[in-house]
């Protein structure tokens, strides 16, 4: 039976869970549910499976057309091997820049229309490709993944065999000081993060095991009984928030602000995840933290500019 969008958001007003209240107003609840029991089914025969790639990213993007080149070229060095990339409606070149990766094979490219639809998105990758890769990562184009005591994203993978996920803090990044947009790569413009006791930096993202979830929230999974995500530490993570913070082995350096410049396009282009919170130069303010000169991404400036000239 389906259920209109306003009975469901009405029944929404009686659910105390967040995440019970997204899963119902996206229209996923039967879905899940039925998902128990292919996760358990899939736990089952996890080891016998072979996959195309270890690692894939989705990311759902609209008029960044400008960035995704970088973010690309950057997480190839860093072990990831496909890329679910899915167009929110743009209006700049972002198919044109993307046209050698899809003809080469390396990104699967979607268009998607509709305002702020980030967890229909994510739901429509997990289901489509969880047994296409071993992890499936949800990444947006002002975040990077870096590995830090290894040297790719899958070696540190190897130690979360058996997690529904591994969910990973960012390190938020200011604007340098910059009004207006420079010249450069967004790696090497911002070298400025807030301070570690910074609440947001305990916010999370995921990489997850895709078929050992019943379902995909925009930060992390909505997983069940033994089969949870972790932090770096083998935590349980429940919830996207207030998280103790730990960055020793993984982290995600997450260019929030830019410039002031590049933040009002960020407005510009609206919220991918929520329509009635939409991003204001207040936010800009209040996330603009520069208290640490933090350059750990520079080892792969040369090597990202250098791929970068082989795709012009």
């Amino acid at each position: 039976m389906n259920i209109n969008k306003s009975l469901r958001n009405l029944i929404c007003g009686f659910v105390w869970s967040r995440s019970l209240r997204h899963i119902i107003r996206d229209g996923f609840f039967i879905q899940y549910l039925k998902n128990i029991k292919v996760v358990l089914h899939n736990a089952k025969v996890e080891k016998s499976r072979k996959f195309k790639y270890n690692l894939a990213f989705v990311i759902c993007i609209k008029n960044e057309a400008n960035y995704i080149k970088e973010w690309i070229e950057y997480h190839k060095i860093v072990g990831v091997e496909k890329f679910y990339v899915y167009d929110n409606d743009s209006s700049d070149n972002l198919y044109e820049v993307l046209l050698p990766y899809i003809t080469e094979g390396l990104v699967d490219y979607t268009k998607w229309l509709g305002k702020s639809p980030q967890r229909p998105v994510y739901n429509d990758a997990l289901f489509k490709h969880r047994y296409d890769t071993k992890w499936l990562g949800f990444i947006d184009t002002d975040e990077f993944v870096i590995p830090v005591e290894k040297n790719t994203i899958p070696e540190v993978l190897n130690d979360y065999d058996g997690y529904a996920g591994l969910s990973i803090h960012w390190v938020m990044y200011g604007s340098n000081g910059h009004k207006t947009k420079t010249d450069g790569l967004l790696t090497e413009r911002f070298t400025k993060r807030a301070n570690d006791d910074f609440p947001r930096n305990k916010e999370v993202k995921s990489i997850i095991n895709p078929r050992l979830v019943i379902g995909m929230d925009a930060h992390i999974p909505y997983s069940f009984g033994k089969f949870v995500s972790v932090d770096e530490n083998y935590r349980k993570i429940y919830s996207h928030k207030n998280n103790p913070f730990t960055i020793n082995k993984i982290r995600i350096n997450h260019y929030y602000c830019k410039s002031e410049e590049e933040f009002i396009l960020k407005i510009q282009r609206g919220n991918v995840l929520r329509l009635n919170k939409p991003y204001t130069i207040d936010a800009f303010k209040k996330n603009d933290k520069n208290d640490i000169e933090d350059k750990i991404i520079y080892k792969y400036i040369t090597k990202i500019k250098e791929n970068m000239k082989c795709k012009k």
